[in-house]
């Protein structure tokens, strides 16, 4: 992520309001998000979402009007979260990462989180839904394209504290679009990648500070 030096032209509903308002993806994914796609990846959103209004709609019919507030209210909020996972894609910044695992289920994603100031390079491994995203049968150490939101906690500046990628293949069948966020990853970027998991002391998920000089070698699986 990089300052934003001036206003984005295009008219992505006031997307900044969901980061910070002083930053900008370095590289946009411009995904739209196709939500049969995604809620197939990850389907505990889905029922969250349908769930709570059913249930609050089905208080109101039969327990009371008083129940609607609370179902205006989580309409509200389940229209903020659909809005925030389309803003994800739409203006997300594009990572490299790699299938770390099949069993389970897991990527590694370098980025960098700094805000405009000293670089901090970071890798995160984390739990990933490839089979529902058509990466099941993929071999360890391929390369994934990821879109991620950065996210700060309080005490965490100069840098972000961490970010939540998400494979483009979770977020569109389309394979020009695919071909495309992944052809905006420059090869220093995966090189960078693949470098780094070779010194990484853990195969656990987490995040971790890339404090050492990457060497050449195999990839960690």
């Amino acid at each position: 992520m990089n300052e934003q030096n001036n206003g984005d032209e295009k008219d992505w509903d006031n997307w900044d309001t969901l980061l910070a308002s002083d930053t900008v993806a370095s590289n946009p994914g411009h995904v739209k998000i196709e939500w049969i796609r995604f809620f197939r990846a990850f389907p505990t959103a889905f029922l969250w979402f349908s769930g709570t209004l059913i249930i609050l709609t089905l208080l109101t019919i039969y327990k009371g009007l008083g129940w609607s507030v609370a179902l205006v209210i989580a309409v509200l909020l389940s229209l903020h979260g659909l809005r925030r996972l389309r803003v994800h894609f739409a203006m997300g910044d594009v990572n490299p990462g790699v299938i770390f695992s099949q069993q389970p289920p897991r990527i590694a994603v370098m980025t960098n989180l700094s805000q405009g100031f000293d670089d901090y390079p970071v890798v995160r491994i984390l739990p990933h839904p490839l089979r529902a995203a058509g990466l099941g049968n993929e071999a360890i150490g391929t390369r994934v394209a990821t879109i991620s939101l950065y996210h700060m906690q309080r005490g965490k500046e100069p840098h972000w504290s961490g970010f939540n990628p998400v494979v483009v293949q979770a977020a569109t069948t389309k394979k020009e679009v695919q071909e495309r966020v992944y052809a905006s990853i420059a090869e220093s970027e995966w090189s960078n990648l693949e470098n780094a998991l070779n010194n990484l002391p853990t195969k656990e998920v987490g995040i971790y500070a890339i404090g050492w000089q990457a060497e050449p070698g195999s990839l960690v699986s």
